[in-house]
């Protein structure tokens, strides 16, 4: 870090640091309105995508995820679906970037669909009812998209749900078609017999 001017930071470190040093730092403000550098290395930044857990949600305002700094990092309510009931719950995961507002507080924003295309597996070799675990990325009046642990795209239509799953979820359902494209259909409920 080069300090010019006026600039000041606080350090958030575990280490000590002679006078001079060159260090790499994490700069960003906090709430506060404070700059903050630490030597903790985020697990996502500007441009680069990665998955992140929500630490709380507060419904006039967003959900706060850990990015693997002091501060938690907030998802506006703008960036979330418009129905509260899917807003993910702490526990869940989301795959996210951080952008800066124009009041320089850092924000993180999560990831569209178009951006897990570069994620997405063809799904072949794969049985019918055959069991598929993964996140939820995307929820709507539609259904619901998930990214499966072996990165397969699988479409959970409202029909094939008991309850409509949060963003971030992770939900375990089983394959009812392999489509051409390579994409699953997929169900949350347990087959009729079983029921």
């Amino acid at each position: 870090i080069v300090v010019k001017g006026t600039m000041r930071a606080t350090l958030i470190t575990m280490e000590t640091y002679e006078e001079e040093d060159l260090i790499d730092v994490f700069l960003y403000q906090n709430n506060d309105n404070e700059l903050i550098a630490t030597t903790s290395t985020p697990s996502v930044v500007v441009g680069t995508y990665g998955w992140v857990e929500v630490k709380d949600k507060i419904p006039h305002l967003g959900v706060f995820v850990s990015i693997g700094i002091a501060d938690e990092v907030l998802i506006f309510k703008e960036d979330l679906p418009a129905f509260k009931s899917v807003w993910p719950e702490p526990g869940d995961k989301l795959y996210v970037t951080l952008k800066v507002d124009r009041k320089n507080r850092l924000l993180a924003n999560p990831a569209t669909e178009r951006i897990f295309e570069d994620l997405f597996e063809f799904a072949e070799n794969v049985e019918l009812n055959e069991t598929v675990k993964g996140r939820i990325i995307r929820v709507d009046r539609e259904g619901a998209v998930i990214l499966t642990e072996e990165n397969y795209r699988g479409f959970i239509h409202y029909t094939e749900r008991d309850r409509e799953p949060r963003l971030g979820e992770f939900v375990t359902g089983r394959v009812i078609e392999l489509k051409e494209n390579g994409t699953l259909n997929v169900s949350l409920k347990p087959m009729k017999h079983e029921r």
